[in-house]
């Protein structure tokens, strides 16, 4: 799909993962979202017009023969659900053809919409199958379709900072941090895992959650409230430093700038 919401063809480490799936051997389709072009597909012919541009594209951008076409949600909108075997010039996976010859089953939305593929094959009841999956939903533990979704999210944001601060790293540029960053720092050096639980959950834009697991953690050590660490002298710098990323997360809550 040229027009995902979630990746882009034309990134660099997108493209090279569909150039190595290409060259082992796979065919590679256009998946064509029609409601990317809104009123600007009024008949058949914008609509052929557009996917044939697409599939230029890609077919440019791979160095392949694009062959296929699969519509993006083809039961929603007017010109997704057509019938035809062929649409500009590429052979239609949701033609009538292929439908009335493969029984169909999809994890869509992260679930299977018809039938569990596992029963489908136990029943072998079918000798045609089109299987419709995506890697986004499939994980090593059990997780609901919304978590799996936040995970994709999460991990793109956490490649997207990693190649940020490689590239400065590459170009020899100074990398200037939030003044906090010390901070972060040090609470990963003292925890690692709370360490990465505070900064993902501050990068969600969720920094209650973050204090509430700060807390979580100072009451494991027996510790109740920010007054308390500022009078331990046996860890003062610690202490400080966790009093003022409560601080930080508070100003994060109620909009004020953080210290």
């Amino acid at each position: 799909m040229l027009h995902s919401e979630f990746y882009s063809v034309l990134e660099r480490g997108i493209l090279n993962r569909l150039r190595d799936i290409a060259a082992m051997g796979h065919a590679i389709g256009l998946h064509f979202d029609p409601t990317f072009y809104g009123q600007e597909i009024d008949s058949r012919a914008d609509l052929e017009r557009f996917i044939s541009e697409e599939r230029a594209l890609l077919e440019r951008l791979l160095h392949v023969r694009v062959e296929t076409l699969s519509f993006h949600m083809p039961d929603t909108g007017r010109w997704q659900a057509s019938d035809d075997d062929e649409v500009a010039g590429l052979i239609n996976a949701f033609g009538r053809g292929v439908r009335d010859r493969f029984a169909y089953c999809s994890d869509s939305n992260g679930y299977w919409r018809f039938q569990r593929l596992a029963d489908v094959l136990e029943a072998v009841a079918d000798e045609r199958l089109h299987v419709l999956t995506h890697p986004c939903w499939w994980t090593p533990e059990p997780m609901a379709p919304r978590q799996r979704m936040a995970r994709v999210i999460g991990g793109r944001a956490d490649w997207l900072d990693r190649h940020y601060d490689s590239l400065i790293a590459d170009s020899g540029r100074v990398n200037l941090r939030h003044a906090d960053q010390e901070a972060f720092t040090w609470l990963l050096s003292w925890d690692e895992a709370l360490g990465y639980l505070v900064e993902e959950l501050i990068r969600r834009r969720v920094p209650h959650l973050a204090e509430v697991e700060l807390r979580r953690r100072l009451a494991d050590l027996g510790i109740g409230d920010e007054s308390r660490l500022e009078e331990d002298r046996n860890d003062h710098q610690s202490n400080a430093t966790i009093v003022a990323l409560i601080g930080r997360l508070r100003g994060a809550v109620t909009g004020a700038a953080p210290p």
